[in-house]
């Protein structure tokens, strides 16, 4: 007599049975064993009633016995070393909320990572923008790095950058296929795929052997936004495979974040449709971080911060309950310590301001006056060249010169401007991904920015975002 667990793996390798057809199928009996104990009577009934398909009475009928399912979980076994199915206590307690919950998973690595208290999906597109990938490696990253488990879809693109940047944090991710646990797809992700089947987690609901047809994706997207608290949708065009997997988050009663993108992009126009329907707006990790997370990252911040603001032990015994004599005491201390923590703060800002500008500006007078310098001494040059050339000769190859080889007039670059501008092209680009690419700082960055404008080799057409002039040839 086969067990539960068993008659769950049987009724999860039947490819024309679809996860709803298996949960009404489960409701309505209690249990994959009487499904599997089922009689030819009650399956004609429903097939008459159009519940089951004639392929699947037929592979009812011919797998519906213990011989079968054990050659059967043999097979799989041999495959996948393991699987677990609802009737194990491992099994995530998040995916039996949702309706049409897989009824086996096939696995490799650490599956005690779906139990985790925390855990987030992370999508968007397969050929994401350099933007886009900047975000994920920052967010996922991020939350990896504070505890939260990445899941994801081992796809090109958003997918797997979101699984390189929790493993690089040294954190923990979950790759959910949409094939067999024994099939690596795409290829690329290879070397991924064996680092996580062997220190991370990868699952599937479909048997070994099933290959990546399109049709399995969708399914495989329920299970990401099943297993999280949340989706973070990261880049996404309009009409995407990326909006599946946020729609069944919805579905399922599960957070959507969305990362903001330029409403002329096509990548982010998804995101920002997201957005106007009501998603979760993020633009940093301490956002997603306290949303997920709740009480427990408040309490983790707490101990080192104050609203953003460092705190010292001197602070706190000050806010100490045991020396308030009553409520309203306490208010006020609390409201009289947070005034004096913000002015502080202030007064430090601007302190830090004052500096800052300080050194900007003696840096772009160190800078004006070597210009300037260098402007002298290459006019006294000339002016020197010109007396001691022949002034007849000079003038015929200054006439042959223009005719033949028109010079341009626009200064020369130096090496770094050459840099910051081949970041630069015909669609704007922002500023911070200019900074971001180029490696240098925001004070270096605006400086170099301020001259390749007016120099005449960029222009601004919106504030922050920059391109590169038509008419410049470089």
């Amino acid at each position: 007599m086969i067990t539960e667990r068993q008659a769950f793996l049987w009724l999860g390798h039947m490819a024309d049975l679809s996860p709803k057809t298996r949960a009404i199928l489960i409701n309505t009996y209690g249990s994959a064993l009487e499904i599997f104990n089922l009689k030819e009577t009650e399956l004609s009934f429903l097939l008459d009633e159009k519940i089951i398909k004639g392929s699947t009475y037929e592979e009812i009928l011919l797998t519906a016995n213990d011989d079968w399912v054990l050659r059967y979980e043999e097979r799989v076994l041999k495959s996948c070393n393991a699987y677990i199915t609802p009737a194990d206590p491992v099994y995530p307690k998040r995916l039996k909320e949702i309706y049409d919950m897989p009824v086996t998973l096939f696995y490799k690595g650490n599956v005690n990572l779906l139990n985790e208290m925390y855990l987030l999906g992370v999508v968007g597109s397969r050929n994401p923008s350099f933007y886009g990938k900047e975000m994920t490696k920052l967010l996922s990253g991020g939350i990896a790095k504070n505890g939260i488990v990445v899941v994801s879809g081992l796809a090109y693109g958003i997918d797997s950058d979101a699984h390189r940047a929790a493993i690089e944090n040294k954190g923990k991710t979950i790759g959910v296929l949409g094939c067999g646990i024994n099939i690596c797809y795409p290829q690329r992700n290879f070397g991924l795929y064996q680092e996580m089947s062997e220190s991370q987690l990868i699952i599937t609901e479909f048997p070994p052997d099933t290959k990546p047809l399109g049709f399995n994706f969708p399914l495989r997207n329920r299970i990401i936004s099943g297993l999280s608290r949340g989706i973070l949708v990261i880049e996404a065009r309009e009409k995407s495979g990326t909006l599946i997997t946020a729609d069944a988050a919805l579905d399922q009663g599960r957070d959507i974040f969305a990362v903001p993108g330029r409403a002329t992009d096509e990548l982010s126009r998804g995101t920002n449709k997201l957005l106007r329907s009501g998603a979760i707006l993020v633009t940093n990790v301490d956002e997603i971080l306290e949303d997920i997370m709740g009480e427990d990252y408040k309490i983790k911040t707490k101990k080192t911060t104050n609203y953003g603001i460092k705190t010292d032990d001197n602070n706190d015994k000050n806010l100490k309950k045991s020396d308030i004599s009553d409520e309203k005491n306490a208010v006020d201390q609390y409201e009289k310590q947070k005034k004096i923590n913000k002015e502080t703060n202030v007064e430090k800002q601007e302190k830090i301001d004052k500096e800052i500008n300080i050194e900007k500006q003696k840096k772009i007078n160190k800078e004006t006056n070597i210009e300037n310098q260098e402007k002298i001494n290459k006019e006294t040059n000339i002016e020197k060249q010109k007396k001691n050339n022949n002034e007849s000769k000079l003038a015929v190859n200054k006439s042959n010169h223009s005719k033949d080889y028109p010079t341009s007039s626009r200064p020369e670059l130096s090496d770094l401007e050459k840099r910051v501008i081949s970041f630069i092209d015909m669609d704007p680009v922002f500023m911070d991904e200019i900074l971001i690419r180029s490696g240098l700082s925001v004070a270096d960055g605006i400086i170099v920015l301020m001259k390749l404008e007016k120099k005449g080799y960029i222009s601004q057409p919106l504030q922050g975002y920059y391109v590169k002039k038509l008419s410049l040839n470089i």
